[in-house]
């Protein structure tokens, strides 16, 4: 009997299907200081948060923003540029970015965490509500035991990479 030939499309799809996936990527809910650190050009860490954050505006990565980072960035920018530079920023930050709200039962949550800053926590809570897979930080002890992954902006642009 004449041995049956399986046709080259269903052997590449065959194989496709036992390949492992990669890991899930996004969306990324961004820490205060990694987007200080684009927005103010702090070296070293800029050129990493700044290829970031246009990836999020290419929407090649879903970016997250904690509204509550808002007034920090804001505050924070607004010392160097001035009121008009940092409602600039703002306005730039939330084209690139989805806003993430906090309510009374995601404040009640934040403050059940074991962490150490509650603002934090409030990014942990933030990124629970959105359904982030990883808050990007340069800032990694103060969300060490946070149910959410923590990756470093040049961690999370090789995890993007490699999808």
């Amino acid at each position: 009997m004449a041995k049956e030939r399986v046709p080259r499309r269903v052997r590449e799809t065959s194989r496709a299907a036992h390949r492992p996936s990669p890991p899930r990527v996004g969306p990324l809910l961004l820490d205060t200081n990694v987007l200080l650190d684009a927005v103010l050009v702090r070296a070293p860490w800029a050129a990493s948060a700044v290829r970031l954050l246009a990836l999020c505006g290419h929407g090649q990565v879903s970016g997250l923003l904690s509204v509550h980072a808002i007034a920090t960035v804001y505050y924070v920018v607004g010392k160097s540029l001035g009121g008009p530079g940092a409602r600039a920023v703002v306005a730039e930050l939330i084209e690139l970015l989805t806003i993430v709200e906090l309510g009374h039962d995601d404040v009640r949550y934040a403050l059940t965490l074991p962490m150490r800053d509650f603002e934090d926590a409030l990014h942990v809570a933030a990124a629970r509500r959105a359904g982030a897979s990883h808050i990007i930080t340069r800032n990694d002890r103060d969300f060490r035991g946070g149910p959410i992954p923590i990756l470093s902006p040049g961690e999370a642009l090789a995890l993007v990479a490699g999808r």
